[in-house]
């Protein structure tokens, strides 16, 4: 008789009757307790459970497992309490370990024998599964078993899948139910026992830098879960909740899930068993040298070794489980690493193991892949190279895949932080208060800038959106890149702060994309355009190569690429159609190239679309580029209007004569202001502190940017501007209407412009922090500009909305006091 708990935080101990029945204390897998020898039949029994949640291993705060980061350190139990009578015969611990080939798996379990006599017993093996009319039977075989009186003995048997069987993969996730049927005569008692086991036949397997399923090439998109359940505070015991959040990712493309630091209960197994989905699961460890390295306590010998153990044999059958990582970012003792990754390795080859996953490391005779951000100093994603990944679409990860002859996965790719949306406090109903949008709102509220929280949200998640596409499809460019983990899909409430997710803590969306346009950049299927810059001229040609990433079951069959440039309105300026050979498996596979002189043909500076799709397949995908008209001449009206950097009584006279003026603030020269930025915060201001900001909002309808093509969000065009711009802070008595608005992250919650406009006196004037004043003829961005907004200037369409006193003036553009040198 055993008594089950399901999940633990931290340590149980357990009294029956007044006598210890046990002391356990794993965070990954359940407690289980033989009382036995202590349950008096017949009577009534008392069970006392004490749970102790203190750090009973010196594990530190930091691992998923056991933090107050993003689950909380609950005190109890959750998932199953059972009470669990055994049979005098049984069969226990059935593992299914698939043979090479996949036509056979080898049945390794215990057998339990209590009745006190010898017993030779018949054991019938029979299995069956697949998913909807596809079914199949394995034959059924029988075995015979002999076990001592009052004995457990191993056991082990060679069975056959027969004809055809069917395999576990992403897109045929077939899952067979393996029953042994038990039967045995002692003195004339007949006893049986039956025991059930789900498994999947599946290799996942390397083969060289190639990460394979079943021996077909395979792709890992894959996002993290960090325990992340703001109703309850520990993760869901119930295979609906991980149905919803495995359904979610699927259909964002993803087809791996990262559980960082920590391995979920049954219930996620074997919903991800049932939606194919791979699973890399985690010992309760996040040791790093800045915290708690790894070895820096006795009893992490002893203890993580278990736990890793513990792990592989408790969900060892699942075939989801694809991948053990010893944890998060570990520092310390290597030697403790490898000897835990070795032992586990020589449990159970099922899966693929690695040390820890990230840092730039020496490969270990034990990792089977290499979960990192750098390979020998070589960027594995696309954080080390924003000024390549924005400005065109060649970049891949080659160099660093090169530098490791096994599998690279790279490690929690994005991290752009979005603007929090303080209106999910309300969402927040359970366990958790998210403490930190209440104050975020209420800092908001203070200065006057609610009202400007869905652009805020909008606008940084627009421009982390197009980062985080471009992140993926630069993976998908890489040939033999293993895969990426996305840090992330959702937001991270904890460090400080993360909302770095397309979805909210809750995988909710956010309102920034479709999940059927998310993959588009994002599945098994996806066409790449390789193309050397974002910005062109109406006298470049478009010269682009296509390429594609392709991991579906087997390769395609000859095609055509139809391709089409097209206006903002849907006007075909150039199509046509490239044929393809039969296109296999892997990623970065060239198809053809593209030429045109659609650009030749624009009149009037635009944004393009350029879009690819794969003739009757329904694989497509699209990139905007901007394209701006040379013309060699001034805007009208540049000679109508003032252009100053400098504030002086000379200017205010002008302005109060009625001239019309545009200031140009110049970096460091005004006391007011702070540095423009294109890319976002990097994760939290907080946790990684900065006052950099996180995109900009636009007034894309004003007449001031009628001859500059936008979104109300920065797009690729903006990264010039914006890396060579200077945000004006305005305080909060001044009035507000800006034609763009800078995002400010929100630890540092400000009203930021660099694009603004005023009546001051009988004058109008236009305020500009985009550097629209120099190397014009090298930045046709910055030149389209500030055409469009000196033409603005001088049309009847120049009509501020508000005024400032020149005082106000004189306040908003004060310059800045330089600090004295030595004397």
């Amino acid at each position: 008789m055993h008594v089950f708990l399901e999940r633990v935080m931290f340590q149980s101990t357990l009294w029956v009757n007044g006598g210890l029945a046990g002391q356990q204390d794993s965070l990954s897998v359940p407690h289980r307790f033989d009382v036995t020898e202590h349950v008096v039949a017949g009577a009534v029994n008392r069970f006392v459970i004490r749970v102790d949640n203190r750090d009973i291993q010196n594990l530190g705060t930091y691992p998923s497992a056991y933090t107050e980061e993003t689950q909380s350190i609950w005190n109890g139990i959750v998932g199953r309490m059972e009470l669990q009578a055994s049979e005098a015969f049984q069969l226990t611990n059935v593992q299914t370990y698939p043979e090479p080939g996949l036509g056979a798996v080898r049945v390794r379990g215990i057998g339990h024998n209590l009745t006190g006599k010898a017993l030779d017993a018949e054991i019938t093996l029979s299995a069956a599964g697949g998913q909807g009319e596809q079914k199949h039977q394995a034959p059924e075989v029988k075995q015979s078993l002999r076990l001592t009186a009052d004995s457990s003995e191993p056991f082990e048997w060679l069975y056959s899948m027969g004809e055809e069987p069917l395999l576990w993969d992403e897109f045929n996730p077939n899952l067979y139910e393996l029953q042994l049927t038990g039967r045995t005569n002692i003195e004339g008692m007949q006893l049986e026992t039956v025991t059930k086991q789900t498994f999947g036949l599946r290799s996942f397997e390397r083969n060289g830098r190639l990460l394979q399923i079943n021996g077909r090439p395979i792709f890992l998109r894959g996002t993290l879960e960090c325990c992340i359940f703001p109703l309850t505070g520990h993760p869901p015991m119930e295979t609906e909740a991980w149905f919803s959040l495995f359904g979610t990712a699927r259909d964002y493309g993803l087809n791996h899930i990262r559980f960082h630091s920590w391995c979920p209960p049954e219930a996620a197994f074997e919903a991800a068993d049932r939606l194919g989905m791979y699973l890399q699961v985690e010992s309760p460890m996040w040791m790093d040298t800045w915290n708690m390295p790894v070895g820096a306590h006795p009893e992490h010998y002893t203890y993580l070794p278990m736990e890793a153990q513990r792990i592989i044999q408790t969900y060892g059958n699942h075939p989801s489980f694809c991948i053990y990582s010893n944890g998060n970012e570990l520092n310390g003792d290597f030697e403790l690493l490898h000897r835990m990754t070795a032992e586990v390795k020589a449990l159970d080859n099922r899966r693929l193991y690695t040390l820890t996953t990230n840092w730039d490391r020496p490969v270990d005779p034990a990792d089977d892949l290499f979960c990192a951000q750098t390979v020998d100093e070589a960027g594995v994603r696309g954080q080390y190279f924003l000024e390549k990944l924005s400005v065109s679409t060649m970049l891949d990860f080659s160099e660093a895949v090169s530098r490791r002859d096994v599998p690279v996965i790279s490690h929690e790719v994005g991290q752009y932080s979005i603007y929090p949306d303080v209106e999910e406090i309300g969402l927040y109903s359970g366990a958790l208060r998210p403490v930190n949008l209440e104050v975020i709102s209420a800092d908001l509220g203070k200065r006057g800038m609610l009202a400007d929280l869905r652009k805020f949200v909008h606008g940084s998640g627009m421009l982390a959106l197009q980062l985080y596409r471009e992140e993926i499809e630069a993976a998908l460019r890489t040939p033999e890149l293993g895969g990426f983990q996305l840090l992330d899909l959702h937001d991270f409430p904890g460090q400080s702060t993360a909302t770095v997710g397309i979805l909210n803590a809750f995988w909710q969306s956010k309102g920034l994309i479709e999940p059927r346009r998310f993959r588009e950049f994002c599945g098994p299927a996806v066409l790449l355009l390789r193309m050397p810059s974002r910005v062109y001229t109406n006298q470049d040609e478009f010269n682009a190569g296509i390429c594609m990433a392709h991991f579906g079951t087997v390769e395609l069959p000859p095609s055509a690429i139809e391709w089409k440039v097209t206006t903002g309105e849907g006007m075909v300026l150039d199509q046509g159609v490239i044929q393809t050979g039969a296109i296999p498996l892997g990623a970065g596979i060239p198809l053809g190239e593209l030429n045109s002189t659609a650009f030749t043909q624009v009149a009037k500076s635009a944004r393009l679309t350029v879009a690819l799709e794969l003739a009757g397949s329904g694989i497509r995908n699209e990139w905007p580029v901007w394209v701006y008209v040379l013309t060699g001449e001034e805007a009208p009206g540049d000679t109508e209007i003032t252009v100053t950097s400098t504030l002086d009584d000379n200017l205010l006279h002008r302005l109060s004569e009625g001239e019309r003026v545009l200031f140009l603030v110049k970096e460091n020269e005004l006391e007011h202001t702070a540095p423009g930025k294109f890319h976002p915060v990097f994760w939290s201001p907080v946790h990684f502190a900065t006052d950099a900001p996180c995109g900009i909002s636009v007034d894309a309808a004003h007449p001031a940017l009628a001859d500059f093509p936008t979104s109300s969000y920065a797009e690729f065009q903006w990264l010039d501007l914006l890396d060579r711009s200077v945000s004006l802070a305005v305080s909060d008595g001044l009035p507000f209407q800006p034609i763009v608005q800078v995002i400010p992250n929100f630890y540092h919650n400000r009203k930021l412009t660099n694009l603004i406009e005023y009546n001051v006196g009988a004058g109008k004037l236009l305020i500009c922090g985009i550097n629209i004043r120099e190397d014009l003829a090298d930045r046709p961005a910055a030149a389209q500009l500030r055409n469009s907004l000196v033409s603005y200037m001088g049309s009847a369409a120049f009509v501020p909305q508000h005024s400032l006193e020149p005082g106000e003036l004189c306040e908003l553009l004060k310059p800045r006091e330089l600090s004295a040198g030595p004397k």
